[in-house]
């Protein structure tokens, strides 16, 4: 019986991740925001210093270093 129910709860974790991957696709961006242009260079050192702090504040603990 314990088998079957870490079967069944992996087999719900894989679906609910898979469901969430496919909401998440480049597809389902609405195109006026596909079409949209950064307004940062990406070569400017100060932009770039600005981005990885705040990533490293917001974002670092989710998708790592």
């Amino acid at each position: 019986m314990k088998k079957i129910l870490i079967l069944f709860s992996t087999a719900v974790v894989f679906f609910d991740f898979y469901s969430l991957s496919k909401r998440w696709r480049s597809s389902d961006i609405p195109a006026k925001y596909k079409s949209m242009k950064n307004p940062t260079d990406s070569s400017d050192k100060e932009c770039l210093d600005v981005g990885k702090s705040l990533f490293d504040k917001h974002c670092k603990s989710w998708h790592g270093s």
